[in-house]
């Protein structure tokens, strides 16, 4: 998936539901979403 923002400013990209891990994400940028070739695992403990 692509995706270019049209945000002016003060647009922002996060995915793991906390804003403050964000990634600037203004007028023009692109960003460019898949499917990664590693798998991660969470463990918890």
């Amino acid at each position: 998936m692509i995706i270019t923002s049209s945000m002016p400013k003060n647009g922002v990209i996060f995915s793991d539901g906390i804003e403050e891990d964000y990634v600037q994400f203004n007028s023009g940028t692109i960003a460019r979403i898949g499917v990664a070739e590693k798998k991660a695992n969470l463990i918890v403990r």
